[in-house]
């Protein structure tokens, strides 16, 4: 049993990596996005496609990585895979400006304001329903510790 253990442990350290499954191209769309907030690698159409089919349903609902790796496909069918970088991020260039950034945004997606974005509207801040639940439990903490005090109150009161 030991040998068969043994020989088990020594055939998975030395498998070749080929042997392992890759990473599917959506994966290294959403890390990508991840990590810099923006797609700038060109990809092949099928792995837009494909990232579009699987869009976790919590970024879908509070990022906008789906209008994201939408616009990199678009400039990747127009542009022959040569568009700028798509999404968000901030970069790590100096030189990069708001007015820079708002310029791409604005190739593309020409419906784009180049205001800056309001902040209250963002998606970079906890969601206004969490806001609003987390005031109502404080609330209802503080409500529930005054009725205690209160049947303390009158506990004592008659005593």
């Amino acid at each position: 049993m030991k040998r068969l253990v043994l020989l088990a442990t020594a055939a998975v350290l030395l498998a070749p990596a080929g042997v392992h499954a890759a990473v599917p191209c959506r994966d290294k769309i959403y890390n990508q996005w991840y990590s810099s907030g923006k797609i700038s690698t060109n990809y092949p159409i099928a792995c837009y496609h494909d990232a579009l089919a699987h869009v976790p349903g919590d970024a879908h609902v509070y990022s906008n990585l789906d209008s994201d790796i939408q616009a990199a496909l678009q400039a990747a069918l127009t542009g022959g895979g040569k568009g700028g970088p798509v999404g968000h991020g901030l970069s790590s260039d100096p030189s990069t400006t708001s007015e820079t950034k708002a310029a791409v945004k604005t190739q593309h997606d020409p419906n784009a304001s180049s205001a800056p974005a309001d902040p209250a509207t963002s998606s970079n801040g906890v969601p206004t329903p969490i806001l609003v639940l987390g005031a109502l439990a404080l609330l209802l903490i503080a409500s529930g510790a005054a009725g205690l005090g209160v049947k303390q109150y009158r506990k004592r009161s008659t005593a």
